[in-house]
């Protein structure tokens, strides 16, 4: 819980942790993730990725997909820890979609389904980078 008037998000792996705030007069929403590259094991890929992002893992090369995946993965979470707040309901991994453009550093995380402050079709943009063996990704919701 962040005191009132403050919107935040804090992640972690082993070695590594950050959080990030901002006023409500800035930002409705702060979503941000670290995972490892590795995180996302082949048989998981399908519970995390959806239609359109497998097609877009599947045309990589294979061994870029699990990066890929975990930089999917990890793009969704940030999507959740941003939105989660503001809609008070669950998002699962297949109401989003992520569209990459990895030589931007930025994606697109478009929304499948009807929330009550998002509309099916909206999107929110975020960024990300690759560091060692690490993906993170961060969204900020302006006002």
């Amino acid at each position: 819980m962040w005191p009132h008037g403050v919107v935040g998000c804090i992640s972690h792996v082993d070695g590594y942790c950050g959080a990030a705030v901002a006023r409500t007069v800035n930002a409705r929403g702060i979503g941000f993730d670290i995972e490892y590259l590795t995180s996302v094991l082949p048989e998981f890929v399908d519970r995390i990725c959806g239609p359109s992002e497998l097609v877009w893992l599947h045309a990589l090369p294979s061994e870029d997909r699990q990066r890929a995946a975990s930089l999917i993965f990890s793009a969704k979470e940030a999507v959740y820890k941003c939105v989660h707040p503001i809609v008070k309901e669950w998002l699962d991994f297949h109401d989003v979609a992520i569209v990459p453009d990895v030589a931007g550093g930025t994606f697109r995380s478009e929304f499948l389904v009807d929330y009550e402050r998002f509309g099916k079709g909206s999107a929110v943009n975020g960024a990300f980078a690759f560091y060692k063996e690490y993906v993170c990704t961060a969204i900020v919701m302006g006002v």
